[in-house]
């Protein structure tokens, strides 16, 4: 993945996961995401998608949607 990722893009993220069976997202080159995406990642992440390499911005905002859902 690489510069921004919004809500219209995880469609086709969550097919490129589900067809290659990918155990892990890189975010290494993401600069910008939406709450959406967000939402997403943190799912990913309770199925057992590492989501890894994240901004320390992505990673805090997933921190807090977690809290929020937990």
């Amino acid at each position: 993945m690489i510069g921004r990722l919004r809500a219209e893009r995880i469609g086709e993220l969550k097919k490129e996961i589900e067809s290659s069976g990918a155990k892990r997202v890189c975010l290494k080159e993401v600069t910008l995401v939406d709450a959406e995406t967000v939402r997403f990642l943190v799912a990913s992440e309770d199925s057992g998608i590492s989501i890894v390499n994240c901004s320390a911005y992505i990673r805090e905002w997933m921190n807090r949607e977690q809290q929020m859902d937990g």
